[in-house]
Formats: C-alpha cells, structure tokens, sequence
C-alpha cells in the first residue's frame, strides 16, 4: 500500500494562494460539485456572471438571516409566521427542481476566493478548461457556475485524483462576493474550533 496523501483531508490553498493573500482562508465541506469540460472563455459571459452574483448575494442574505436568528428580535410582529412561510415555499421549489434536474454527487472540497480544489473519480489533465457547476447550500438546488483550469492533479492511493482548479474570467465584483461568502464561512470555522478548545 502507497503512503500517498490521506484522501479524507482537503487540500490546503496552494502557494499561490497564499501569495495573493488567501492566508489559508478557505471553506471545507462536502458539496455537490459538477466539472464540466468546456473550451477557454473567451469573455466574462456577463449573463453568467450576473447570475452567479445573484446567487452568492442570496447566499449571503441567508447567513445573515441564520446569523440573527439567535439575536433578540427588535420589531418582529409576524416575522417568524411570514419565514416560516418562505421557508415552505423554498422547500417546495427546491423539491420541484431537484426533481427535474438532479445535483450532483458531493466531494470533498476546498474553496478559495481564487479557486477550487475536490476530490474527483476521473482524472483530469492538467491545463484542462471547464465548468465547475459548486452548490454551496446543498438544500438549495442552484449552482455557482465558474470558469476555471485546472492547475494541479494528484493520484490517490484508492485510485481517485485531487484536483485544483483556478478561477477565470471572474469580474471583480463577482470575486468580492465569493471572498467575503468564504471568509465568513472561514471565520465560523475557527469561531467553533476556539469554542470546542
């Protein structure tokens, strides 16, 4: 038996990363992820990103939304009868959807501001451009769609591969959402690792 790299643990931000100031900042988490061979962009596809920037401000809203829910109300009269409410009607939607489109499988994954890095079945070249179709609420059936190459792939003893890939094309916008969504989540993490010792 190799001693190759314990596939269970996410790769760490790469040294370039850690050049542009990632820090190890970075989200951890089982997630379902797609990658989807797809030729360089040639653009920003501002569509594309105008969607991605919906779903990373919705996502934000709804940790802000999970972070005041342990905070005292102010004014709330009816607030929690009309969340109750919204939060059926997204169970519903969310239902119907995964229903006609099904999410892909979740892997081990570590987001950066700059890119990703999971654990994938197939290998994929080095230099290689796609997709990365990311669901970062699996309960949320809508996908952050990210052009990317990939930079780095290794073998793992089981016969599975670790592969980062790194961002393309992101409008700065877009890349000051995705880093604040991560550093939030970063910050909980180390918030819960103080509090457990």
């Amino acid at each position: 038996m190799s001693s190759g790299p314990d596939p269970s643990q996410p790769l760490e931000p790469s040294a370039a990363d850690r050049e542009r100031g990632a820090d190890g900042v970075s989200l951890q988490a089982h997630l379902p992820l797609a990658w989807r061979v797809s030729g360089r962009p040639e653009g920003q596809a501002p569509e594309l990103m105008a969607e991605n920037q919906t779903v990373l401000r919705a996502l934000l809203a709804l940790d802000d939304a999970d972070e005041s829910a342990g905070a005292e109300p102010r004014d709330r009269r009816g607030a929690p009868e009309i969340e109750r409410r919204l939060d059926l009607l997204l169970l519903m939607v969310s239902s119907a959807i995964r229903q006609l489109v099904p999410m892909p499988p979740p892997r081990l994954c570590t987001l950066t501001a700059q890119g990703l890095a999971w654990q994938s079945a197939e290998p994929i070249g080095i230099g290689a451009w796609g997709e990365l179709h990311l669901y970062l609420r699996p309960r949320l059936p809508v996908a952050l769609v990210l052009p990317a190459q990939v930079e780095q792939a290794q073998a793992l003893s089981e016969g599975a591969w670790r592969v980062r890939a790194r961002f393309s094309g992101l409008p700065d916008s877009l890349a000051a959402l995705l880093e604040q969504f991560v550093f939030r989540h970063h910050r909980r993490r180390v918030a819960r690792q103080r509090a457990a010792g």
